[in-house]
């Protein structure tokens, strides 16, 4: 079946006739077999899918009771560099790709849901319950604590793709399903000397653009690949989960290199190498994922460590003398 559906044949018919639900269920079979040939004809039927089909599969994936099934009987004890790891692989391709339309879609002047969530944003950092009078020059001030850009209209932010309306998504899952860390970030920096806040609006937006770099969004899945990552099938919002650890991640970083907006570049360096360096073990669980994580002072002194083995790499003498051979011919070329 699978192998009818890659090759576009009755892929229809298969996808009618053969319910989801059903070999969802499968993938709790003690035969594993039946198991792998289950995963295999789900990755076809992703593969194959409209983004509104594929939608719906993978909001029914990350149901807890597929990721049950997926957990208790294709990730414990299973072989991760075999024919099921690479059905994984696949699994997490199809159900990160979604991704990808969200990433590459600038905010709508009349998107109601999106401009709601900025002001959600702001109303959870820094309204506190009692009355107080709301002008347009306090808001401009509580989106600048927010770390906005354009602080009079916020909305701006997000027109830039990638990463679109998925920077939003993320924030404000943040905020709604990570409360506490949210304003910890939000406050902390609002506290900060002007020129060492990390803005938390425009940090995001570089931030998820970077993990959707790292996990290959919107890249062709490879061929022989096994790398999955097994916490990304333990929770329903595996990304906004990911960029809630690592905002947190960021925001700490950014704390200990004592960074201003002119570091920012630098910062992110730090961070691509704390999160990369982090995921290689392949950390079962977002927490592991945290524990994981080099901190600057590491990530440090093992560039600087690097740098010398370099320098002295390039004093050696086999080296010097190749490029005293070379020198002629590269002055010819450049002549």
């Amino acid at each position: 079946l699978a192998s009818f559906v890659r090759e576009g044949r009755g892929r229809e018919m298969i996808d009618r006739e053969v319910a989801l639900p059903n070999l969802i269920g499968l993938l709790g079979n003690s035969d594993h077999g039946i198991q792998l040939a289950s995963l295999g004809l789900i990755n076809s039927l992703l593969a194959a899918a409209t983004v509104e089909r594929k939608g719906d599969m993978v909001r029914s994936l990350q149901e807890r009771t597929a990721r049950s099934l997926i957990v208790d009987h294709l990730l414990e004890g299973r072989d991760k560099e075999g024919v099921v790891g690479h059905q994984l692989y696949l699994l997490q391709h199809h159900m990160l790709s979604l991704l990808l339309v969200r990433l590459n879609t600038a905010i709508q002047p009349q998107d109601g849901a999106a401009l709601q969530k900025i002001k959600d944003l702001r109303s959870t950092a820094f309204d506190t319950g009692s009355p107080s009078v709301k002008n347009n020059t306090r808001y401009a001030q509580d989106h600048k604590k927010l770390g906005f850009n354009n602080v009079k209209d916020p909305s701006m932010d997000f027109l830039a793709t990638p990463p679109g309306i998925l920077a939003l998504d993320c924030m404000d899952y943040f905020a709604k399903q990570h409360q506490e860390q949210f304003m910890k970030v939000v406050l902390e920096n609002s506290c900060r000397q002007d020129n060492h806040e990390c803005p938390f609006a425009a940090s995001s937006c570089e931030l998820v653009s970077l993990l959707a770099n790292i996990l290959g969004v919107g890249q062709p899945p490879l061929p022989l690949a096994t790398r999955y990552h097994e916490m990304f099938f333990k929770v329903e919002h595996p990304f906004e989960e990911f960029y809630s650890y690592s905002v947190v991640l960021l925001n700490k970083t950014w704390r200990e290199m004592r960074a201003t907006r002119e570091d920012f570049t630098k910062v992110f360096d730090v961070v691509k190498e704390q999160i990369e360096s982090s995921l290689v073990p392949r950390p079962k669980t977002f927490e592991q994922f945290r524990s994981n994580v080099k901190s600057y002072g590491e990530i440090s002194r093992r560039w600087q460590s690097d740098a010398k083995s370099r320098e002295a790499w390039s004093k050696s003498a086999p080296v010097a003398e190749l490029k005293t051979h070379l020198a002629p011919e590269i002055e010819d070329l450049i002549r």
